[in-house]
């Protein structure tokens, strides 16, 4: 006996978990379904071959699957491509075992299964029976219960007076014994409104497909371990488990709690698809909190957001006037910072001569800023006492790090070296007297405007 598997679907409903990786290899628990129901075969019948016929997306995975199968008794695994890609061509059943069948010219006695089913007992009875009657078989399993059906109904409460608070009382004892929604009619007098109430309650009965919820773009920007998200992912997890049925979907159960949420929209539930959309709205002052962390500006309102962009506008139409110099300093020491055209201030023109000839000359001025990089040389030289105790001084800062702290943090008499280092900078800066800038700022002009690459020497 040959077990023809079928595995050639692609399990859209269980996207994104299977848009990658066939349904049938999926775990449960340490095994993969198909391994389950190979090895319970295996174990209990005399199947000496298992045919997998896959998609070609999916067809490796078999394969891989198949290379790296153990086996504890001998049988045989054969991988087949039925050649398409996507959900749309699949061949179907069907035509996928008639293909199998075709493929390997199968002639002796075959069992033919789905390779994602998870089953609770096992096949070898179903195949015992199949052998005992020497014919087709076909296994089916009846559930007479409703509910272990898992399709949508209603009870109706049959009554010639519908709207009685006999009729009423046991419709209610109905849906509260069975958990059930109960309708009370006359189905000897059915009119076109009761039709549509009866509809309209079935419709409620349907499961719920997707429920998408609407966060607002900022919150998805947060990171996942972030009070506020977690919060709410929390929340949606919890009510996301009682969401079964389009029921069970009102506008007072969508509600979600705590400091950050404002309010939760139900903004459609569609009946058709099961598609119910919420919208979760967050208070206004979280948004400026974020806003605050993230920029390290603290913003409280409308009004200080509003200003405070308009000051960084203004600051970034600097920055990018600056921008390419800086650049240039930090590569090659040296930058120039561009004046704009409204800098520029042009002169009359005015009448010259040359020879016996005759021009215009038009002059102009306009700001430029020179930036140039200058290594500020600064050390730390705290006299300790006796060499030893130098010794010790230096040991002590390489041991900052096995407390915890960065050299910057090393404290000596009193002061961090990242301060005695900054008040060494500092000191240096300052010693620049106003003459020496004002001679830079000149030798500059000349360099600019009067050098043609000669020697420049300066004197402070």
């Amino acid at each position: 006996m040959k077990c023809l598997i079928l595995a050639a679907g692609y399990a859209t409903r269980l996207y994104p978990l299977t848009e990658n990786f066939p349904k049938p290899l999926l775990k449960v628990g340490e095994k993969s379904i198909l391994d389950w129901l190979v090895d319970d075969l295996v174990e209990t019948t005399d199947i000496d071959e298992f045919v997998v016929i896959s998609n070609h997306k999916f067809a490796q995975h078999f394969e891989d699957w198949k290379n790296n199968k153990k086996k504890v008794h001998p049988y045989e695994i054969t991988v087949i491509d039925d050649g398409t890609s996507t959900n749309e061509t699949r061949l179907g059943a069907v035509k996928d075992i008639q293909l199998a069948v075709e493929m390997l010219n199968i002639s002796d006695d075959l069992l033919v299964m789905a390779g994602d089913n998870v089953l609770d007992f096992s096949l070898s009875a179903f195949v015992d029976f199949a052998k005992e009657k020497e014919t087709s078989c076909v296994m089916c399993h009846e559930e007479n219960e409703l509910k272990k059906q898992q399709k949508p109904f209603i009870v109706l409460v049959n009554s010639q007076m519908p709207y009685k608070d006999e009729a009423l009382k046991t419709a209610e004892e109905i849906q509260q014994k069975h958990q059930v929604t109960a309708l009370t009619v006359n189905c000897d007098q059915l009119r076109k409104e009761d039709i549509t109430r009866i509809l309209e309650k079935v419709l409620y009965e349907f499961p719920v497909s997707q429920i998408q919820f609407f966060i607002p773009r900022w919150v998805e920007m947060l990171p996942m371990d972030h009070e506020l998200k977690q919060q709410l992912l929390t929340q949606i997890r919890e009510k996301m488990k009682q969401m079964q049925h389009i029921r069970d979907i009102t506008k007072e159960f969508i509600q979600l709690s705590g400091p950050y949420v404002q309010d939760s929209l139900l903004e459609d539930v569609g009946l058709s698809d099961g598609t119910v959309k919420v919208r979760i709205r967050i208070k206004d002052e979280y948004y400026y909190q974020m806003l605050s962390q993230m920029s390290g500006i603290k913003m409280e309102s409308e009004y200080e957001l509003i200003h405070t962009m308009r000051e960084l506008v203004h600051m970034k139409e600097e920055y990018v006037k600056v921008q390419a110099a800086l650049e240039s300093v930090r590569g090659t020491g040296y930058g120039v910072v561009v004046p704009n055209l409204d800098e520029i201030e042009i002169a009359q023109p005015e009448v010259i001569r040359q020879g016996n000839k005759y021009g215009v000359k038009i002059k102009s001025k306009s700001p430029s800023i020179h930036m140039i990089r200058a290594n500020i040389e600064t050390e730390i030289a705290p006299i300790v006492g006796t060499e030893q105790q130098a010794k010790d001084l230096i040991k002590y800062i390489d041991e900052g790090s096995q407390r915890g702290e960065s050299i910057w943090e090393t404290n000596i008499f009193g002061k961090s070296i990242e301060q005695l280092v900054q008040d060494g900078i500092r000191s240096k800066i300052t010693a620049i007297s106003e003459e020496s800038q004002v001679k830079l700022q000149d030798t500059m002009q000349k360099i600019v405007n009067d050098s043609k690459g000669g020697l420049v020497c300066i004197i402070i």
